[in-house]
């Protein structure tokens, strides 16, 4: 299958930037297995933290132009 998706490199960037901008899965969530401390901010076991994908994917901090179809 690698061999087949490098001999379509356009085809290939096509379909990343389509997921990049409607992701099959716009969120994921997780609770935390143990206490965890990041950035300074304390997360408890037992926590459900959550990540919505789509806001990511057009987050102006990390991509250039991100409502751009590249």
């Amino acid at each position: 299958a690698d061999d087949l998706m490098n001999s379509f490199p356009f085809l290939v960037s096509c379909i990343n930037e389509s997921l990049r901008l409607y992701p099959p899965a716009p969120g994921a969530s997780r609770t935390v297995r143990e206490d965890t401390i990041i950035q300074d901010i304390f997360i408890p076991k037992g926590t459900t933290i959550s990540c919505s994908i789509f806001l990511l994917h057009r987050e102006p901090d990390l991509w250039r132009d991100p409502l751009r179809y590249n």
